[in-house]
């Protein structure tokens, strides 16, 4: 749909770009720390720690330009969605651990064994 944009009117309209800044907001107050724990064992790049934060920032700018909208925004968007892909795949395969007995039947990140659920 991005992608339709830019061909059709040469820019994101900004306020596609306001929905996104609840989303952004999840991803770096909620997501991020519980990466973080989950880095802290080594299950999950700690890089990928950075990069959502930093494509969350990039995101988040209200001083885009026109270029900017036209190729960065783009580029970052697909960054993004690779990189949560990345992780979603990562997450699918630790539940499987879990589940069939590979780890200790906890999630790695919380103090009840849970991970808190995305809101």
């Amino acid at each position: 749909m991005v992608q339709r944009l830019l061909a059709r009117k040469g820019m994101i309209p900004p306020s596609m770009m306001q929905s996104l800044l609840p989303f952004l907001e999840h991803l770096t107050d909620k997501v991020v720390p519980q990466l973080a724990a989950i880095s802290a064992r080594g299950d999950i790049p700690i890089t990928y720690q950075s990069e959502l934060t930093q494509y969350c920032r990039d995101l988040s700018r209200r001083d885009l330009t026109p270029l900017e909208m036209k190729t960065g925004v783009l580029g970052n968007m697909e960054g993004l969605l690779r990189l949560v892909g990345d992780i979603e795949a990562i997450a699918d395969e630790l539940i499987d651990a879990y589940s069939s007995g590979g780890g200790s039947g906890q999630f790695p990140g919380s103090a009840d064994g849970y991970v808190s659920s995305v809101e």
